[in-house]
């Protein structure tokens, strides 16, 4: 249960016999939902719908490639997952490693009086750059 917290995952999709059984053993946590082609889709009941994991704060806008948040606490970490290619204009983003592998995204160093950041993916052409630059240095 932490890790699909950790996760955001409100549905699972399995099709396995092993986690078939383990869910269907706990209804008091899990709800199944339907089936599609071979695969069963279930809901969490229990799932916690926060994805701020440390410090305040609150998602205000998520689309495909950037979140808007507005900060209350200096130092915040996310429930997403970290990638060298995002960024936050006026703020310091970095790796927050978790137990399991995990790698969340921690946002800090915000602007003074910043209180509503975007994170967003870098586009793909300036990741490209960037990584023909880091290749040019070795």
């Amino acid at each position: 249960e932490q890790y699909f917290d950790l996760m955001n995952a409100d549905l699972l999709v399995v099709r396995e016999p092993y986690w078939i059984q383990f869910l269907n053993d706990n209804p008091d946590y899990y709800l199944f939902r339907r089936m599609h082609n071979n695969f069963l889709i279930y809901e969490r009941k229990k799932a916690i719908r926060n994805y701020i994991l440390e410090g305040q704060g609150e998602i205000l806008e998520q689309t495909s490639n950037s979140l808007r948040l507005s900060l209350i606490s200096p130092r915040v970490v996310i429930k997403f997952n970290y990638f060298p290619f995002l960024e936050a204009e006026g703020c310091t983003l970095a790796n927050k490693p978790l137990p399991g592998e995990l790698n969340l995204v921690e946002i800090s160093n915000c602007q003074t009086g910043q209180s509503e950041v975007v994170v967003r993916a870098m586009p793909a052409y300036r990741r490209v750059i960037e990584e023909i630059k880091g290749l040019t240095k070795q």
